[in-house]
């Protein structure tokens, strides 16, 4: 297998292979993933920012915009990341309702082409905001997780169950 291209150059660091392994939280049974390799993720300053318009994974002018993730807790193609905006300190809810609908659409084109795929069993949007929750760059972003089966919360959420049983 060819070595992965570099970086391009104004890249703030070079992503790492995604190193994650399964393991059984001990408290719900459940299987979980551990991905130990994205702290070193980019913590930059504003003028640095990567999402912002000219930044690295923004180099044109967007309003709304996706690309594959750089630091992939999954497999490299199932890890996508989602820019609300370009404006750096605007926060999803402090968007205009059409802004937030063209949000709303490309994540339902991107649920359905990632659920589209035969390996994908399960799709999941959401949003880490703030130091607090791990995120690393305070640009108004949001993730793409495509994985191959239902986590088990999400399976008892489906069926209708009020709570998820412990593997095992």
């Amino acid at each position: 297998m060819p070595p992965a291209p570099p970086p391009p150059p104004s890249s703030p660091a070079a992503p790492g292979p995604s190193s994650h392994e399964g393991a059984l939280d001990p408290l719900t049974g459940e299987r979980v993933v551990i991905v130990g390799a994205r702290q070193g993720r980019p913590n930059l300053p504003v003028d640095d920012c990567p999402f912002c318009p000219g930044g690295v994974e923004a180099p044109e002018p967007y309003r709304t915009r996706w690309f594959p993730n750089r630091w992939p807790p999954l497999d490299a193609d199932r890890a996508e990341v989602v820019l609300y905006h370009p404006d750096h300190d605007a926060t999803l809810g402090s968007l205009p309702p059409e802004h937030v609908e063209r949000v709303i659409r490309l994540w339902a084109e991107r649920t359905a082409a990632l659920g589209a795929r035969p390996e994908v069993g399960y799709v999941l949007v959401f949003e880490n905001r703030g130091a607090e929750v791990g995120a690393t760059i305070p640009h108004p972003h949001g993730q793409i997780y495509a994985f191959r089966a239902v986590p088990p919360a999400a399976a008892a959420e489906l069926t209708g169950r009020s709570e998820v049983e412990p593997a095992g």
